[in-house]
């Protein structure tokens, strides 16, 4: 069976009849209202769904997708399967205190911890990376946890539903099919954009999370004779997208979670993309191999200023990187494949 080739959005064709080529596994989900616009893209995929061996019900499910675990829920005595929003690649509380429970099969999240053993390491404002920033910031204290076990840790998976929240989000689309000429002048030698104005919360996240972009700003500010541009301020999409493609270079702070759109702005606009070291995280695709894809940098920026200059001193030997990184984000836009993949982890899941 072919399917249509689909250009133009993530809006996929109904099928008049679809026959599955896999045995069908049944699924009820449970949206929370507040998180709609999370889970569309996941539910507009239900044709190829369908096709690889996942359908949707109201009644009598093999499995429960939710994004988490209530007492209705429980109640069912279903296998549950938590598809995860979370920015961060750790997991949040809720996740944490239900996952030892035997009715939870997996937890599907965008990104995870690379190694499994850091989902038992003390957490700062509830998120691995914000004990990295915490070494420099010395700000806030840490939170101890209940260790999980191995098969509670081996319950989490690296798995993208979560369309909203990754390279696949529509808007992107647009950036995807720009073509980049990698020896155009551009006069922006480094950019950063970011709205600090409404993050005023005395939480540990947002303590933590103005600390660490200022310290971005403050280190580009101080980098002496280039082309730098810092705002602090909104900016609209539009006008931001176009002062990236006149950009050597991107700086993108970790924000809630260690990723951020702009990553993938910056690298479909043909950028350098600099941030800090990333690597600890798997996702799908894996834009944060050091030095190969990105430059990375340390949480407090102190390097800052000796990699933008050895970037602009040696610009055209970044090239190879430029293209590499858009490479994998243009060649990782098949939403078929998708949602292969995930009703084949579903499947893995509920046979394990």
């Amino acid at each position: 069976m072919k399917f249509l080739v689909i250009l133009a959005t993530i809006s996929f064709v109904s099928f008049s009849s679809i026959i599955s080529i896999q045995p069908t596994i049944k699924a009820k989900y449970y949206v929370p209202s507040h998180l709609t616009n999370r889970w569309q893209d996941l539910l507009d995929l239900e044709p190829y769904l369908l096709y690889y061996g996942l359908e949707f019900v109201d009644k009598n499910p093999d499995v429960i997708l939710c994004t988490y675990v209530t007492e209705e829920i429980l109640s069912q005595n279903k296998p549950i399967i938590i598809l995860e929003k979370f920015a961060a690649a750790s997991i949040n509380e809720k996740t944490r205190a239900i996952i030892e429970h035997p009715n939870i099969k997996a937890v599907f999240k965008n990104r995870i911890l690379k190694n499994k053993k850091w989902d038992n390491k003390p957490l700062v404002a509830g998120r691995y990376f914000n004990n990295l920033i915490n070494a420099y910031a010395q700000l806030i204290q840490e939170e101890k946890s209940t260790p999980l076990s191995k098969s509670a840790r081996n319950k989490i998976q690296c798995v993208i539903w979560d369309f909203f929240g990754s390279p696949f989000k529509k808007k992107i689309k647009r950036l995807r099919d720009i073509e980049i000429d990698y020896k155009e002048h551009r006069p922006i030698d480094i950019f950063f954009a970011c709205d600090l104005s409404e993050k005023t919360s005395k939480s540990g996240a947002h303590i933590l999370f103005n600390w660490h972009r200022n310290a971005a700003i403050q280190a580009m500010r101080a980098i002496k004779g280039i082309n730098c541009i810092a705002l602090t301020s909104k900016i609209d999409y539009w006008p931001y997208i176009d002062h990236t493609q006149k950009s050597k270079i991107i700086v993108s702070p970790w924000g809630f979670g260690e990723y951020c759109w702009r990553d993938f702005e910056a690298i479909h606009c043909g950028a350098v993309l600099i941030k800090p070291d990333t690597s600890f995280i798997r996702c799908y695709p894996d834009i944060y191999q050091n030095n190969i894809t990105y430059v990375p940098c340390k949480p407090d920026f102190s390097d800052l200023e000796e990699k933008v200059k050895h970037i602009l001193q040696n610009y055209q030997d970044y090239t190879p990187m430029r293209k590499r990184a858009k490479k994998l984000l243009v060649d990782s836009w098949d939403i078929e494949f998708l949602a292969q993949q995930f009703v084949m982890q579903v499947k893995k899941a509920l046979t394990k």
